[in-house]
């Protein structure tokens, strides 16, 4: 339909050209298709080998392309006045450097001109132009402070250019992105060039450009519950011509978004709303948009927080054992008042409640007869002051939290162990090394420590007991006990560990208990 914004005035001052002369692509909006930054801006990182991201969204664009009529350069005019559209994108990591993707965006419904001596409508309905998306990993975060990657979108003249739709060419844009990730923020600044056919139109001009963008996300602090991992964050981004034209009123565009993403399930939902801050060919006064995807590995919130938590349980944890662990004072003995002693003064041993021969405060099992320096037995899983040690590493499937058959029987003499000692609160916890994105390694680690934590249950003699003793809970590779620099060490930090928690509180004290199982 035609556009009360824009008068007949206006469509008689443009010079009569064929329809295909609308070859523009006005909207080149895309989120990032690998899920790593929460809008269009990607963090520094590619997603694993072999693993896959995919997302959906609906978009409205409100008035992306101004024309500017010539005895009023000051007056804007809408030739594209709104837009909806709804595009898809996949991505994939490959060897863990790089990272493949594809976005396909078709315009379901606008409202725009022609440029042609009528000023017709523009057809409503049509394909735009599809991305292929491309980015190398320079440097990951996850083990350094910066993280550097370069990608270059290469958008394919796949669009309807007789609509506004597509480009009459195709077009690169190279660029570079570093991130700074502290805590539960990650900041990423980017440049690049966009290299693309050279549209003219009147006194519309587009063509080669600087861009430029920065963006930063906030992981909230909401441990636990079904939206932990939920996330909010901003993004500024724009562009300069590199060969700015006169007959152009507005060369530069900018634009601000900002968003929030929710966990739902294994989806997550982003919806964002921005607004252009400059005239130029694309930006436009207002974007919305809601997204749906899946595949983006989730990250907890707050390390720091997760390591005070736990700090806390540990020193509630050492509380009994260390009361129980202080050396037995001798009692004064007063020197008799003749020079030969009347009763035989007998020296206190310290207690050995194993009688393996090693004192308690020696003893780094106290509960179980052992036969090795330390007190504790050769083989077998074993019972020190604050943890069960077992003889081997619980093996699971490369990437997976499946559990290795081989791993079965090791976990079988932990219940028998823990069925012996009916008392004892333990913490299955999940470690992991620093290979991949922290994020991953933090999901990894805490469905690991679940499997494991599932199996003690369902091979106990009383299931319910034992699920009211045992809690779960993941670390990632926030603790290391070998270096990640060898496979020794990475293998050593790839663990499962169980730790006694001290006995449940009172009810009266139920704030206190510990967390239920993850």
């Amino acid at each position: 339909m035609s556009l009360p914004l824009v008068p007949l005035a206006l469509a008689l001052a443009l010079p009569a050209l064929a329809q295909d002369s609308a070859a523009l692509q006005v909207d080149s909006y895309r989120l990032d298709p690998g899920g790593h930054g929460l809008l269009s801006t990607g963090h520094a990182g590619v997603l694993p080998h072999g693993r896959a991201f995919a997302t959906a969204w609906l978009a409205q664009t409100t008035r992306p392309l101004l024309a500017f009529a010539e005895d009023a350069p000051d007056e804007r005019r809408a030739l594209v006045d709104g837009r909806q559209s709804l595009a898809v994108a996949w991505s994939m990591g490959m060897l863990d450097r790089v990272e493949l993707g594809l976005s396909i965006p078709v315009v379901v419904h606008q409202s725009a001109l022609l440029p042609d001596d009528l000023a017709s409508d523009a057809t409503p309905l049509g394909p735009a132009d599809a991305t292929l998306h491309l980015r190398g990993l320079l440097l990951d975060p996850s083990r350094r402070a910066l993280g550097l990657v370069v990608e270059a979108p290469l958008t394919l003249p796949t669009g309807n250019q007789s609509a506004w739709m597509g480009m009459a060419g195709p077009a690169v844009e190279p660029r570079l992105l570093a991130t700074r990730r502290q805590g539960g923020v990650e900041a990423t600044m980017g440049v690049g060039v966009l290299l693309q056919p050279r549209f003219e139109l009147y006194n519309l001009v587009d063509d080669d450009k600087l861009t430029w963008r920065a963006a930063a996300d906030l992981l909230l602090p909401l441990r636990g519950g079904p939206l932990a991992g939920a996330s909010v964050g901003a993004e500024l981004l724009g562009a300069i011509p590199l060969r700015p034209d006169e007959r152009q009123p507005y060369h530069s565009t900018a634009e601000v978004v900002g968003g929030a993403r929710l966990p739902l399930g294994p989806l997550d939902l982003t919806a964002a709303l921005g607004a252009g801050l400059l005239d130029g060919v694309g930006s436009p006064d207002w974007r919305g948009l809601v997204a749906v995807s899946a595949g983006r590995p989730r990250r907890l919130p707050g390390a720091a927080l997760t390591d005070t938590l736990a700090l806390g349980e540990a020193l509630l944890a050492e509380e009994t054992p260390l009361a129980a662990a202080l050396p037995v004072e001798e009692p004064l003995v007063e020197e008799p008042l003749v020079e030969e002693p009347l009763v035989e003064v007998i020296e206190l041993q310290p207690p050995d409640r194993d009688g393996d021969g090693v004192a308690d405060p020696d003893d780094a099992c106290p509960e179980q007869a052992g036969r090795d320096a330390q007190g504790c037995p050769v083989d077998g899983p074993r019972l020190t002051r604050d943890q069960i040690v077992v003889t081997d590493h619980i093996h699971f499937a490369t990437g997976r939290a499946e559990l290795l058959p081989e791993s079965h029987g090791l976990l079988l003499r932990v219940v028998s162990l823990l069925e012996e000692h009916p008392d004892l609160q333990v913490r299955v916890e999940g470690h992991a090394d620093a290979t991949g994105r922290d994020e991953l390694n933090q999901r990894l680690s805490e469905q690991r420590a679940a499997a494991v934590r599932a199996f003690l249950v369902h091979a106990a003699r009383d299931e319910g007991a034992m699920a009211a003793r045992l809690t779960a809970l993941g670390f990632g590779e926030s603790r290391p006990i070998d270096t990640n620099a060898t496979e020794q060490g990475r293998a050593a930090n790839r663990r499962v560990e169980f730790r006694l928690r001290p006995p449940a509180p009172a009810p009266a004290s139920a704030e206190l208990a510990a967390a239920p199982a993850q």
